[in-house]
C-alpha cells in the first residue's frame, strides 16, 4: 500500500467527518467547499469590478467629452450577462434608448439621468407622464405588504426577451415615490432594467415602465435592514412595477 493511500486510510479512520481522498491525500469536506467558494467569488468579483469600471467611464462624461458605445459595448455585454442573464439584443436596446442622436456616441446630456440622481417629483411639470395620475388617484399601498419576498405573492415572472426574465406585479398599473427619472420616452422594460441596473449605480432592484417612461427606486430608498421607504400610486399611463434581484 502506497504511503498516500495509507495515510488516506488513517485519516479518514480519525477524522469525525466524511473525508474525500485521491491519490494524492484528502481533504474533508469543509476545505472542498472552501474551494469551491474560492473559485466562484472570482466569477463575482470580476463584473462587481467590471461595473464599477464602467460607471467610472460614464460619469467622466462631461462638457464636450463623450463616449462611444463601440468603446463599452462588449463590457456591458459581459456585465449584463453575468449580472442579468440577458443577450445582447437587450443590451443593445438600451443603448439605444440612450443614444438620442443614434449616432454611435453618448454626450453628457444623453448619461445625465444616469450620471446624476435625479429623484422626480414633479406634479407640477406638464411633461410628466404621471401628472394626471398623480392628481386623480389615491395611494394605492406602501412599502412593506408589497416587499417582493421568497414568499410573496403577486409577483409572477416574466419574460420580457433577450433572456431577461423579471417579476412583475400582478395587482394592476401601479407606480411609486420616491423615484428617479432614467428614462423619459422610448424605454421597454427590459431596456429600463439594463439601464437602470447595469449603467446606473443609483438604482435597487425595483423598476416602473410603460414601455416608454422608465423609472427606479433609489438606492437611498433603502435602510440597511431592506426595508423601503415608499409610496405606491394607481397609475393612469400604464406603467407596471418588476423586480429583479438575481
Amino acid at each position: 500500500m502506497a504511503f498516500s493511500t495509507l495515510f488516506c486510510a488513517i485519516c479518514a479512520l480519525a477524522a469525525s467527518e466524511p473525508v474525500t481522498c485521491d491519490e494524492n491525500g484528502c481533504e474533508p469536506p469543509n476545505v472542498l467547499l472552501l474551494q469551491t467558494k474560492q473559485n466562484v467569488a472570482p466569477i463575482q468579483a470580476s463584473w462587481e469590478k467590471a461595473q464599477r469600471e464602467l460607471w467610472t467611464k460614464l460619469k467622466s462624461v462631461k462638457g464636450d467629452k463623450t463616449l462611444s458605445i463601440k468603446s463599452i459595448h462588449d463590457s456591458v455585454v459581459e456585465i449584463a450577462a453575468a449580472k442579468l442573464n440577458v443577450s445582447e439584443v437587450s443590451v443593445d436596446e438600451a443603448f439605444k434608448t440612450l443614444d438620442k442622436k443614434g449616432d454611435g456616441v453618448l454626450d453628457e446630456t444623453e448619461l445625465y439621468y444616469i450620471n446624476n440622481v435625479v429623484l422626480d417629483e414633479t406634479a407640477e411639470s406638464k411633461t410628466d407622464q404621471e401628472v394626471v395620475a398623480l392628481e386623480h388617484s389615491e395611494v394605492s399601498d406602501t412599502s412593506a405588504a408589497l416587499l417582493q419576498t421568497k414568499k410573496s405573492k403577486g409577483w409572477p415572472s416574466v419574460n420580457l426577451g433577450g433572456g431577461l426574465i423579471a417579476q412583475i406585479f400582478d395587482g394592476g398599473p401601479r407606480y411609486f415615490k420616491p423615484r428617479i427619472n432614467v428614462a423619459n420616452s422610448g424605454a421597454s422594460a427590459a431596456a429600463c432594467i439594463v439601464v437602470s441596473l447595469i449603467l446606473s449605480s443609483n438604482c435597487y432592484r425595483y423598476i416602473y415602465s410603460n414601455n416608454d417612461m422608465c423609472r427606479c427606486l433609489p438606492s437611498s430608498a433603502v435602510n440597511g435592514n431592506g426595508d423601503i421607504d415608499w409610496t405606491w400610486y394607481y397609475s393612469g399611463s400604464g406603467n407596471h412595477i418588476y423586480y429583479y434581484n438575481r
